[in-house]
């Protein structure tokens, strides 16, 4: 496969040279009439299909132009066209300047579409902590912006993570009631998306996308970087949340849909001070909906100011809070082998009757707070110093359904219910050392880091059996809350409280051994502490490496990685000898592509991940475990993001994934984890007309699918089906509006998806949106 990109590449290449050498090109500025850089303006040669945006400095390039004299049309909406004549030469760069009679506050408030890959955001600060490219970085990873989350009127993460090629079953969790979004990766489930900012946050609610600048869906087993606590052997997702910027600026939205859905949220954004050296940003939304289900109301709020400090020319802080609160059913489905049936189809559950009633939902608060200093030291160095402070509160009543078979073959759902009452807190304290400098003809960027993270948590939990149900009864009798109350009050609580620590240390270096062959070399080293004389203390070492070769400076490089991943392990084997961490090794390889003028960006690659030291019971004695476990986890992730015509843009993204205990107990030998299905793909295609009298107007369409998966626990007894579905949107993008409309679930399929427990998913939902900029 690597010869096959090799030559493929190399084809691309030599088309393009052979296309250069007879051809000119256009490299130009625009600027308003203050003499400021005009960002973001679309520059179309008159005549042509040809159209590109200017970049934050004002410049625009075309290349590989037939010599001849063209009209450059420079469009602002609402705007008189400017036109500027220029003529390209054989094998010649012809520059132009052109100058716009609008105020630089008139440009802000323009939005200009089209012409560029829009969705092709892939740079990132977090993925390595290092400035690195996308085709300098040895690892994979998928970006969605803000841009595709606005087009498909995204309301919910798990909405926004199905444009991430490889991630699947993005659905909310176990883990605190089933109040956090659990998703699977490379075979892999992970808790929920803990990660904020490149630190760790623990989240006991959902997540609201308002204050999302990006999502960045890392992928592989990360700990060298990253640590254990947030992330799964199949990688993480961390969401980068929005910053101030210098011009005021400012919308609001109103969204409603069907099942009484209603939405409303704000982004301001505002310099204090007439230097704009001081700015503030503040995003909110509110949200209810009555849900598909018969009983499923729910309710939630997010505010999120942001404050950014530019002390002098060396130090920057950077202050943000989030609050976020939610209030809303949580039913977890728990149809065991008991319930003798394989699949939701066989059950003939309705997906539209809950077994439910008023008054049994959950009420969860998170609020994060977050810090970060940077200070240059020099040229070369920079200090970065971040804060994490995340304190959730948890009271939840939620609704647990075990359906069970009994001996006449009639099927019940036996409802229990359970009252969970906790807070937990998490504090990540990091200081980052960034250097990027030369030693002889090398270029080194190196990462020096220090880590402290600590978690606590208290919770009281009743769970308590309240009645049985015919599964096949049209109207089962609601639940009523006080008898809930009841019940729950006659059983005992169970209470739990712990704290812990973690204290690490990181370094890692990017060296250029040539201008196009990288290398990445990196370890973690990391003390996991609990109190006590009996509270568990381990050491773990995790490695990374990585090699680039650009093939083509700056359009296809091909990258490999080894890299680790751990997870703490408690106890100790029937001789007394203490776990060691369990330990996941990731080889990978493949090939990025940033070509045609960035009009296509691609990641292709080919993971294999092992992981040793998994417990399983002892064969000898079933009261002790013993550490000799293997699972094995290979597959291809295909990542897709082009931009062929102006105005037209596609996302897509495809993933096949094998995984399989290799070493285990006997049941669970071949046998696959939950929540993890073999295929998944997905794709989006939108177009909006970048001119004429049609400007503005835009339309998309999707699709996403999965294979099947399994549920519930590792025996793979109960499967979930595949699915496909599909997706469109229309809109019509002005300079102060935005009017949306959004067809989700277009089939009205009724499906269901997974990270353990199986959650129901909305049938055909109908969306119409509003925002107002100012």
């Amino acid at each position: 496969m690597t010869k096959l990109l090799f030559f493929l590449s190399a084809f691309i290449f030599s088309l393009q040279t052979l296309y250069a050498q007879s051809s000119g090109s256009i490299k130009g500025t625009v600027t308003t009439s203050d003499n400021k850089p005009a960002a973001a303006v679309t520059v179309h040669i008159k005549g042509t299909n040809k159209s590109t945006l200017t970049d934050d400095k004002g410049n625009f390039r075309f290349k590989n132009i037939a010599p001849s004299t063209y009209i450059l049309e420079v469009s602002l909406v609402g705007y008189a066209d400017v036109d500027q004549r220029v003529t390209v030469s054989s094998n010649e760069e012809a520059r132009v300047g052109i100058q716009l009679q609008v105020t630089a506050n008139t440009l802000q408030e323009v939005v200009i579409s089209g012409g560029t890959n829009k969705f092709a955001k892939k740079e990132s600060e977090f993925v390595a902590r290092l400035p690195l490219t996308n085709l300098e970085n040895p690892q994979s990873y998928s970006v969605v912006t803000k841009e595709i989350m606005q087009e498909q009127l995204v309301t919910t993460i798990e909405g926004a993570l199905k444009n991430a090629a490889g991630i699947s079953n993005a659905a909310p969790g176990p883990g605190g009631g089933g109040t956090s979004v659990g998703f699977a990766s490379r075979g892999f489930r992970t808790g929920s998306t803990n990660t904020r900012n490149g630190l760790t946050a623990g989240n006991v609610t959902l997540l609201d996308p308002v204050n999302m600048e990006r999502i960045e869906a890392i992928k592989g087993p990360s700990a060298t970087l990253f640590g254990s606590q947030a992330v799964s052997y199949g990688g993480l997702v961390n969401i980068v949340t929005k910053q101030p910027f210098e011009t005021f600026k400012g919308e609001v939205g109103y969204t409603a849909g069907s099942f009484g859905f209603n939405r409303v949220t704000a982004d301001i954004n505002t310099p204090l001070n007439e230097e704009k050296t001081a700015l503030f940003r503040i995003n909110a939304a509110g949200e209810t909906q009555n849900g598909f289900q018969d009983y499923g109301q729910a309710s939630t709020f997010d505010i999120a100011p942001s404050f950014l400090y530019k002390a002098n020319d060396r130090l920057v802080i950077r202050l943000d809070a989030e609050v976020f609160t939610t209030k809303r059913p949580i039913i977890l489905y728990a149809p065991w082998g008991g319930a003798g049936a394989g699949n939701f189809s066989e059950l003939g559950l309705d997906i539209k009757q809950s077994f439910s009633g008023e008054g049994l939902d959950s009420r969860q608060t998170t609020t994060n707070l977050f810090a970060r200093a940077d200070y240059k030291i020099s040229g070369n160095w920079t200090s970065q110093t971040n804060f994490s402070y995340t304190l959730g509160n948890n009271h939840t009543k939620y609704l647990f359904l075990n359906i069970e078979q009994y001996p006449d073959d009639s099927r019940y759902v036996s409802r229990e219910n359970y009252d969970v009452n906790g807070t937990l807190s998490s504090t990540d304290f990091q200081q980052n050392f960034i250097g990027d400098f030369t030693i002889g003809n090398f270029r080194n960027r190196l990462l020096i880091g220090f880590d402290y993270l600590r978690y606590t948590y208290a919770s009281t939990r009743i769970d308590a059996y309240f009645d049985t149900v015919d599964i096949h009864y049209s109207t089962p009798q609601p639940i009523n809350i006080y008898n809930v109350n009841q019940v729950l009050a006659a059983s005992p609580a169970r209470r739990y409280a712990g704290n812990d620590q973690t204290y690490s240390a990181y370094i890692s270096d990017v060296f250029n051994i040539t201008d196009k062959l990288l290398a990445m070399a990196s370890v973690r080293i990391d003390r996991y502490v609990e109190p006590g004389d009996d509270g568990l203390k381990q050491t773990a070492l995790s490695p990374k490496f990585g090699l680039v070769y650009q093939l083509v400076k700056n359009k296809v490089s091909l990258f490999g990685n080894y890299m680790n991943g751990f997870q703490n392990s408690y106890g100790e084997d029937s001789k007394g000898n203490a776990f060691k961490p369990q330990q996941a090794n990731q080889l990978e390889g493949g090939v990025k592509l940033d070509v045609f003028d960035h009009k296509l960006s691609a990641t292709i690659s080919y993971y294999n991940i092992k992981v040793q030291d998994v417990l399983r019971t002892d064969p000898n004695d079933p009261t002790f475990s013993i550490q000799d476990g293997t699972q094995r986890s290979q597959g291809i992730d295909v990542d897709i993001i082009a931009n062929p015509l102006p105005g037209l843009n596609i996302v897509a993204g495809y993933a096949y994934n094998d995984n399989k205990y290799i070493q285990a107990e006997d049941y669970l030998i071949g046998k696959r984890n939950t929540g993890t299905p073999w295929n998944t793909g997905n794709i989006w295609v939108s177009y909006k007309a970048v001119r004429g009298a049609l400007h503005g107007l835009g339309i998309g369409a999707g699709a996403n699918f999965s294979g099947s998966t399994y549920a519930l626990n590792d025996d793979n007894s109960f499967v979930l089906d595949g699915y496909k579905t599909f997706d469109a949107t229309a809109f019509y993008d002005f300079t102060k509006w935005r009017l949306s409309v959004k067809l989700n679930n277009i089939g009205n399929l009724k499906y269901w998806v997974a990270d353990y427990y199986p959650v129901p998913q909305a049938p055909r939902q109908f969306l119409a949106s509003l925002t107002v900029r100012f």
